[in-house]
């Protein structure tokens, strides 16, 4: 009997590998932007792996990643050592990573953005938000969110609590930062060289982040549950 020992980790170089792989399989699929005016007549190796698309394997990793993050937040929250105020604010995470990977795979955030536009030109501030009026909405959002959840943050350990500044910090620069420059390279270039960068940076940093989240969740749950993972 071979026994594997599966560690966070491990975890997080399989993932950090299997980002890796996509990233290089989506490089492949950018000539694509310059040899079909649309992308739905794309070649099958742009419609499966590029990262501007949605129903692809891309999505779908970031879509499963992101519930596993509900999945340990939950999990977390059901500690009998876990603080009543905890527990509402791991499954407060729960419902908003589960959120996340509903508008990850859904494109939630994408359909909004006529809605936000709208609201914006009703209050006469559309005129320099022409793309990605969404992203100011979400980054509002995030901070309101990140301010509310600083009391509960401080009472993780130190290692614990930058690694999950550092997720928010790489997500919200990938999901809002870099979105939001995309939408402005696009507004002025369209389908520039600098678009399909920043485009590119978007989606890794948002695939990076929850890797590191959930890295630094499956610390927190190995560590209180007091247990190895392992495999037979």
């Amino acid at each position: 009997m071979v026994n594997i020992v599966i560690t966070p980790s491990k975890i997080f170089k399989i993932n950090f590998y299997l980002i890796i792989g996509l990233l290089v399989l989506h490089c492949l699929t950018l000539r694509d932007y310059y040899l079909v005016e649309n992308l739905i007549y794309a070649s099958p190796l742009t419609k499966f792996f590029n990262f501007d698309l949605e129903y692809n394997l891309p999505s779908l990793y970031s879509t499963i990643a992101l519930i596993f993050s509900s999945f340990l937040c939950f999990n977390l929250s059901l500690f009998s050592a876990c603080l009543r105020a905890d527990k509402f604010y791991w499954r407060f995470l729960s419902f908003s990573f589960m959120f996340l990977a509903f508008d990850e795979f859904k494109g939630i955030h994408e359909r909004l953005n006529i809605h936000v536009y709208s609201f914006f030109k009703s209050i006469g501030v559309h005129s320099f938000i022409q793309f990605g009026a969404w992203t100011y909405v979400y980054f509002f959002i995030s901070i309101l969110l990140f301010i509310g959840l600083l009391p509960f943050l401080a009472k993780l350990d130190q290692q614990i609590r930058l690694l999950l500044f550092l997720s928010f910090f790489l997500f919200l620069l990938g999901a809002v930062g870099f979105e939001f420059l995309a939408f402005q390279v696009l507004k002025i270039w369209k389908h520039d060289f600098f678009y399909l960068i920043m485009m590119t940076l978007e989606e890794l940093l948002e695939m990076i982040a929850v890797l590191v989240f959930n890295y630094t969740l499956l610390r927190l749950l190995s560590k209180r549950m007091k247990v190895t993972f392992t495999s037979s």
